[in-house]
């Protein structure tokens, strides 16, 4: 893994530093993981389930019926208890309802009931001319369209010759319907379900008796019309017996009329939206429904049309923008727009286009999901660079604040010129604490000294540059910005010296005396920035200014413990607590301490 990782450091170094190049080939990236990610089938599913609440959403908006409605004859349970035959022995009733359908002179009836293959002569003499007779009487009189169902090779099952040479081979029709992959039906039936040209749908069978215009093959229309009230068989066949001709007229003259069994557990399919006026919250329809939802859609709107798989790959491409950019603005664009898609996808479908919401939220996210991680691996990267460069150095809480972001233009460590103050603490060299006693004594005492120097450094706000055996850099302004630098070195300077009694006795043990410290602090603009070295990225500063307070500090004589401070830091505290002196015939200020 380790040689994987150095193979693909380049790679990673050119992603962190960004450019055209990266936000480019980044998007081309994101661009084809959404295009494949819309494809795939488990994806699928999401789209289909917001298609089916955006059409549940309409109907509750809009709530609005067809000009050219359907009427559903039921063969529902009263129908069950009033007739004595079997299902498959209904051909009494199935005449009757033939004759109904002549008096009552409906514009077309599509029976969704499938007719035996067989005659049933043997079994009851006689049963075959029930049906038959009323077909007979019937043609020339009734648009009748019978359903039919197809065998496991999807060619049609066979019905009883007789009825057929009645009824005509161009009156029947499939009576099966297109599944979706969630045993959802939404489409019509089409080559793709099996269908062919020759032996087409119940409901496009009467749409054509009715002369409704051709329909392109599309999604079935669910947004329009009112749940379907049903009409019970046995009450219609209670009206033929009744001679009752002008209610049959005045239900059915003129109209579209679907016969088929309503059941709580029979014959139920999965639907978008609930259709049965009876039970109009559940989404388990009789199949029958199915089929007059189709006839509805044949005789009104028509189909409702994917949107063209080009416009969905522009919309994409259009979403996927959300790669660019970064912050608070990006953000706000992002979830306008998520809030955004839903409703063109809704205003879609309202105009009969089927827009895939889901497919352009997914793309949108995954672009901006892809552009936080690519962010979050360069904060992790400038983080690191930032531990490298200051740990052990800055105080805990000051490098939180350069880690988040909370530091300003502190977080910057590209060089730059910039002012600040720097400080520099010195103690003798070859004092005997450090040269006569054992190693591990000199390094205790030197750590006591370091303590003591860093606390007061970081307390004040700065940032300790480097330990150089007995002598400490630090600096106030830089990389972290300081409110007042010269005032922040000279309140760490006056901690350092009245610290200094306690600390000194601790390094100096037995000797008779401690080492004095001398303090030189200056002021002034410096280069500083963040130098790149295999490993490690050290923060650094160059100037004179460094020179200047080294150069003030080694000036103190070794038997004296004072604060020297050059005139710039003096002028920048109005020399307040200071106290002019001549250093090797410079003008400098002495800290008073006292």
């Amino acid at each position: 893994m380790h040689w994987l990782r150095e193979r693909l450091r380049p790679v990673k170094l050119w992603l962190i530093a960004g450019g055209p190049s990266v936000d480019l080939l980044g998007y081309v990236a994101v661009l084809a993981v959404a295009l494949t990610v819309q494809n795939m089938n488990g994806f699928q599913y999401a789209e289909w389930k917001l298609y089916d609440q955006s059409l549940r959403w309409l109907r509750t908006l809009t709530h609005q019926p067809v000009a050219n409605d359907v009427v559903i004859i039921a063969a529902d349970e009263a129908s069950f208890q009033a007739f004595d035959e079997p299902f498959a022995l209904w051909h009494k009733h199935l005449g009757t309802l033939v004759d109904a359908m002549v008096t009552a002179q409906p514009a077309v009836v599509g029976l969704d009931i499938v007719l035996p293959a067989k005659s049933y002569e043997s079994v009851v003499p006689g049963i075959d001319r029930e049906l038959m007779a009323p077909l007979l009487r019937a043609r020339g009189q009734l648009n009748l369209v019978v359903a039919q169902t197809l065998d496991e090779q999807l060619q049609p099952r066979p019905i009883f010759p007789g009825f057929v040479a009645l009824l005509g081979a161009d009156r029947l029709a499939s009576a099966l319907l297109c599944f979706d992959e969630d045993s959802v039906v939404r489409r019509i039936m089409s080559a793709q379900c099996g269908a062919a040209e020759a032996h087409r749908g119940i409901a496009e069978r009467m749409a054509a008796v009715l002369g409704a215009p051709p329909r392109a093959e599309g999604l079935i229309d669910f947004r329009y019309g009112l749940p379907f009230p049903t009409l019970s068989m046995a009450q219609v066949e209670r009206w033929q017996a009744e001679g009752n001709s002008a209610q049959l007229r005045a239900a059915f003259a003129g109209k579209a009329v679907l016969v088929g069994v309503v059941l709580p557990l029979e014959d139920r399919l999965k639907a978008p939206v609930g259709l049965l006026a009876s039970e109009p919250d559940n989404r388990r329809i009789p199949g029958v429904l199915m089929h007059a939802q189709i006839l509805r859609s044949l005789l009104n709107h028509g189909f409702i049309q994917p949107v063209p798989a080009w416009v969905v790959a522009l919309l994409t491409a259009l979403v996927c923008l959300c790669w660019f950019g970064y912050g608070y603005k990006k953000n706000l664009i992002y979830w306008t727009l998520f809030a955004l898609l839903p409703l063109l996808g809704l205003y879609a479908l309202w105009l009969g286009h089927a827009l895939p919401p889901a497919a352009l939220l997914v793309s949108a996210k995954l672009a901006y999901a892809a552009r936080q991680a690519l962010e979050a691996m360069r904060i992790k990267h400038h983080r690191l660079r930032l531990t490298q460069a200051f740990a052990g150095h800055v105080d805990g809480r000051l490098l939180q604040r350069v880690l988040s972001g909370d530091a300003g233009n502190g977080g910057d460590l590209m060089p730059r010129r910039q002012a600040m103050t720097a400080l520099w603490v010195r103690l003798p060299a070859d004092h005997g604490v450090w040269m006569q006693g054992t190693p591990e004594a000199a390094a205790e005492a030197l750590g006591t000294y370091y303590t003591a120097v860093r606390m007061a450094v970081q307390r004040a706000g700065g940032m300790i540059e480097r330990f150089h055996g007995a002598q400490v850099l630090a600096y106030f302004g830089a990389p972290l910005p300081v409110r007042h630098a010269p005032r922040a070195a000279l309140e760490a300077a006056l901690a350092i010296v009245r610290s200094y009694p306690e600390w000194s006795r601790r390094i100096a043990g037995d000797s008779t005396q401690a080492p004095k410290v001398a303090i030189g602090i200056a002021s002034g603009e410096v280069l500083a920035g963040q130098v790149t070295l295999p490993g490690a990225s050290p923060f650094v500063v160059l100037g004179e200014t460094v020179e200047r307070a080294s150069g003030l500090a080694a000036q103190t004589p070794d038997g004296d413990t004072q604060v020297l401070v050059d005139p710039a830091t003096a002028r920048a505290v109005a020399a307040k607590g200071l106290e002019q002196v001549q250093v090797a015939g410079v003008e400098a200020y002495k800290l008073i301490t006292r």
